[in-house]
């Protein structure tokens, strides 16, 4: 289930905006890795494309500062915490939910329960990496 994308998935995911104004960084950028990975003049760049999406000053500044983390420390910290996620890249991402419009782009992993249970042994089975 883990792979290098998920580190990129994870940084994406604190920024914290919409799912529209996420697809518009991922049509621009691409991929997540990208997106994180983009100069300080790329994101102008794009600001001044998108305007349309009205980013917010507080958006720009949270996403200016996510993209300055150790994103590889932040995802160890979280699989370290027993969390774990699939995104729609993943082989056990349910096909049903490719299929709906503005599909979420990273879910818990099946049963896509919200509820977790530190002493689980199944949910640490499924997180292990």
């Amino acid at each position: 289930m883990e792979n290098d994308a998920h580190i990129w998935w994870n940084g994406l995911a604190h920024f914290c905006i919409s799912p529209k104004k996420t697809d518009a960084i991922l049509t621009y950028f691409e991929t997540p890795e990208n997106a994180l990975k983009a100069s300080g003049k790329a994101w102008t760049d794009f600001y001044e494309m998108a305007g349309t999406f009205g980013f917010t000053e507080e958006e720009k500044e949270r996403i200016a500062i996510c993209c300055k983390k150790d994103h590889k420390a932040a995802y160890d910290m979280l699989k370290n915490s027993g969390i774990c996620f699939v995104t729609q890249e993943d082989e056990i991402y349910p096909e049903k939910m490719k299929k709906i419009f503005s599909a979420p782009r990273i879910s818990p992993p099946p049963p896509f329960t919200t509820v977790l249970e530190p002493d689980n042994s199944s949910l640490a089975n499924r997180c292990a990496h």
